[in-house]
């Protein structure tokens, strides 16, 4: 199953990754404490429904995170 067979067949799924992509690096400059649970979600959805082009974000930044605790 591909990207496209998922997501593009239910675009709410699409615009919910693309809001949470713009909401987190909003959260991010801000230094909100709604960038992690932003962030997350979007790992959730990419392992859930697979990855769409917002994905890597996701994935970037998770690991990020998970470097972060790491030290």
């Amino acid at each position: 199953m591909t990207f496209t067979d998922t997501f593009q067949t239910t675009s709410y799924k699409l615009a919910a990754m693309q809001i949470l992509l713009f909401v987190g690096t909003a959260a991010a400059q801000a230094g909100s404490s709604i960038f992690l649970p932003a962030v997350l979600t979007m790992v959730q959805l990419s392992i859930k429904y697979g990855n769409s082009p917002f994905s890597a974000y996701g994935y970037g930044v998770y690991g990020l995170i998970l470097c972060d605790f790491m030290t």
